[in-house]
């Protein structure tokens, strides 16, 4: 499977990022299926709050289960191109956010990053995606430090990505991966 980490701060634009590819592919043949973000999902249980006032059992929680549902994602096979709306190096700015701290954590997250994906977009942060939807945050500042946490993660762990700006390059690229002209 050609796995497609679509990574960002919360509100800008990772999903519709994802469709726009999703549908691009699907419309070139391409057997492509989006994996949603998981923090949605998040047990609705007394210390598992997100946002600024995550826990800790929360986020790795959230973290955890992104690395089992994309090994299930990718093992159920018959998906040519897997497209993950957030990755576990995103949600790992959120655990680094609050300040917790646990080395066989960032190894693990490190490790999967560098290793795990074909192709790592990021998002650029747009405070226009920051809407009340009962799950997100709308604080501007809490998304421009976590665009800035997950930069720095790409920098600091070297992790190979490049910038979003237009689905259509990115599915030609894509394509070129899957026809093996280039990785």
């Amino acid at each position: 499977m050609i796995k497609i980490g679509v990574i960002g701060a919360h509100g800008c634009g990772k999903t519709t990022a994802c469709l726009d590819i999703a549908l691009g592919l699907k419309k070139e043949g391409v057997n492509a299926r989006i994996l949603d973000e998981i923090a949605t999902d998040l047990p609705r249980l007394p210390g598992f709050s997100i946002n600024e006032g995550t826990t800790e059992l929360a986020q790795t929680y959230i973290l955890l289960d992104q690395m089992r549902r994309e090994i299930l994602f990718e093992a159920g096979g018959h998906i040519e191109v897997g497209i993950f709306n957030r990755i576990v190096l995103d949600n790992y700015a959120y655990f680094k956010r609050a300040g917790f701290v646990n080395p066989f954590v960032e190894s693990l997250i490190k490790h999967h990053s560098l290793t795990g994906y074909s192709l790592i977009l990021k998002m650029s942060r747009n405070p226009n995606y920051l809407i009340n939807d009962g799950v997100r945050s709308t604080i501007d500042q809490f998304q421009v430090d976590i665009d800035n946490i997950i930069e720095g993660l790409l920098a600091d762990w070297k992790v190979p990505f490049q910038r979003y700006t237009d689905a259509g390059p990115i599915i030609e690229q894509i394509l070129a991966i899957r026809n093996g002209q280039k990785k």
